[in-house]
């Protein structure tokens, strides 16, 4: 599936003291805040267009101020079967606030590993905001190889980037038992972004994307 949408962004309805939060979260912490802005609308539709809100519990990595998290909650995922992850405490506070039966979890993502979610077993997808390239492979490793792919009914990892190649090498996908496909672009967004899905590699498929 490639899909390339462009749509208004509605960021003039979000309140502008959460966007002076994220500029100046990005501004302490820019290589633990993926995005440069907080998802536009399209692009939040695009990361959550294959959740089905009926199959297990849904985990966003790096939600910021819920831009996202709000995409999930209109595809009817349940607020209790939703699990948010969020290292920053600022973000962490506000979301608390704004999803009061949605669990917030202060953590960085590469310690799930190690320290397992409630329910990791009913995990059907991941979302994820997280800057997977500036982390570097050894926490995308952490993340994808020994948490994500873990998980026994996760059906897809899905992953925003502004680079036009998956943000994760597909050599060291494919050496973790997973592939990547490319969903599509949203070109409205600030800046384009582009949605892929890292998903276990099934027997005989080496489509890399």
């Amino acid at each position: 599936m490639h899909a390339v949408l462009e749509h208004h962004d509605a960021s003039s309805a979000r309140p502008l003291a959460e966007y002076w939060m994220f500029l100046r979260e990005l501004a302490r912490a820019p290589f633990r805040t993926a995005a440069l802005a907080p998802s536009s609308e399209a692009l939040a539709t695009l990361m959550v267009s294959e959740i089905d809100p009926h199959a297990g519990v849904v985990v966003e990595l790096g939600p910021g101020t819920g831009r996202i998290t709000e995409a999930l909650l209109a595809r009817g995922v349940p607020q209790e079967q939703l699990i948010v992850v969020e290292a920053n405490p600022r973000f962490a506070r506000l979301l608390k606030r704004r999803f009061p039966r949605v669990l917030v979890r202060g953590d960085k993502a590469e310690w799930l590993a190690s320290d397992p979610l409630p329910g990791a077993a009913e995990v059907s997808a991941v979302i994820s905001g997280l800057p997977l390239p500036a982390l570097g492979p050894f926490a995308q490793a952490r993340i994808l190889r020994d948490w994500y792919a873990t998980l026994p009914r996760a059906q897809g990892f899905y992953q925003f980037t502004y680079a036009p190649v998956s943000p994760v090498a597909p050599m060291r996908l494919s050496n973790w038992g997973l592939e990547s496909e490319r969903l599509g672009t949203v070109m409205l967004n600030m800046p384009p972004a582009t949605v892929y899905r890292f998903r276990r590699r099934r027997a005989g498929d080496h489509h890399w994307s």
